[in-house]
């Protein structure tokens, strides 16, 4: 099965945060970044970012899957990502 080459994690992460329009100074000022959990199979690593996908498809199921397995990837920047933890794979 193809998904149990790659494994399961799950971290916290910072990112940025916005409002539309304008604002004055006080408003800026009282932007934060926004925390979120992830937990998804990693699919690819760098130096630079860690590449999760939340479903990866049996490659030998569906001939049409065979080259697209993955579901949703997205990229996270390593450093905006804390607590960073393996749980299975």
């Amino acid at each position: 099965m193809t998904y149990r080459k790659y494994p399961i994690v799950t971290f916290d992460w910072a990112d940025s945060s916005t409002t539309h329009g304008w604002n004055d100074i006080e408003e800026a000022g009282e932007w934060e970044c926004m925390r979120c959990h992830s937990v998804g199979f990693l699919i690819a690593e760098d130096g630079e970012k860690y590449v999760i996908a939340a479903s990866v498809a049996d490659e030998s199921g569906s001939k049409g899957l065979r080259d697209h397995p993955f579901h949703c990837p997205q990229a996270i920047p390593k450093v905006v990502v804390t607590n960073f933890r393996v749980l299975g794979g």
